[in-house]
């Protein structure tokens, strides 16, 4: 059968072409575990471990500690540096187009082309 998903606000309802519906949320009665990635930060990176061990699962407690201890962090605008043109349009044999830059870059791509 087909379905269309229907999202609302907390808690997540999935609502089916005949009528039926379905909610998701969390509560105190999920369980969890913990998996390979042991950290993940925007800063330092992410730490993995994918050494094989038995997963054991543990309650999930709900806690409220409030908004007052978030902090955004503290970054530096972000602004053009150097606008540059692609060298070559490739289409692969899939039918995807690349645009090759010539090297390896990062950051927000913006391109301007009629194909």
């Amino acid at each position: 059968m087909e379905k269309i998903f229907s999202y609302h606000q907390d808690p997540k309802e999935i609502e089916y072409l005949d009528g039926e519906k379905t909610i998701i949320g969390t509560d105190n009665s999920f369980a969890a575990y913990t998996g390979e990635i042991e950290y993940s930060d925007l800063f330092i990176g992410e730490k993995q471990n994918h050494i094989e061990k038995e997963r054991e699962f543990f309650k999930v407690y709900e806690r409220d500690y409030g908004y007052e201890m978030l902090k955004a962090d503290e970054a530096e605008s972000i602004k053009c540096i150097e606008r540059i043109k692609f060298n070559q349009i490739i289409k692969t044999p899939q039918g995807d187009i690349v645009l090759d830059f010539g090297r390896n870059i990062s950051g927000i791509v913006e391109v301007k082309a009629i194909f």
